[in-house]
């Protein structure tokens, strides 16, 4: 959109504060969810266990450590679906999020840098 905006030069294109954007984005939200209650929920999202453990076999882990680091990250993506998370955020976003939390919580090092919104679905950084 910005580059269709780009390429208008008589265009005017106020800047958007952080609070208009975060506004717009509530009234997004709020709007997807009355279209998913019209639709009934029926909606299908993809689960992101196969990412999770993706990520987690590529870590150099005896295969007992691999085992109880999987434990907690599928957990911490369990956790993600009972917030809002699966509706806004792709499965990679909760996938890397969950082994982020994971690597935190059994002192693990990775080079993860999760969406910082993610994590704010769990209320943690």
């Amino acid at each position: 959109m910005k580059k269709k905006a780009e390429k208008i030069p008589n265009l005017l294109v106020p800047p958007i504060s952080n609070l208009m954007l975060s506004s717009l984005k509530d009234s997004v939200i709020f709007h997807e969810f009355l279209l998913l209650e019209e639709i009934g929920f029926n909606v299908s999202v993809q689960l992101p266990y196969k990412r999770i453990f993706k990520f987690v076999d590529n870590l150099s882990l005896s295969p007992t450590a691999k085992n109880n680091f999987l434990r907690v990250a599928y957990g911490f993506g369990t956790d993600f679906f009972k917030t809002l998370a699966p509706l806004t955020k792709s499965q990679k976003d909760i996938a890397e999020a969950s082994v982020y939390l994971a690597a935190r919580a059994t002192r693990v090092s990775t080079d993860l840098k999760p969406d910082l919104e993610t994590l704010q679905f769990l209320n943690l950084q």
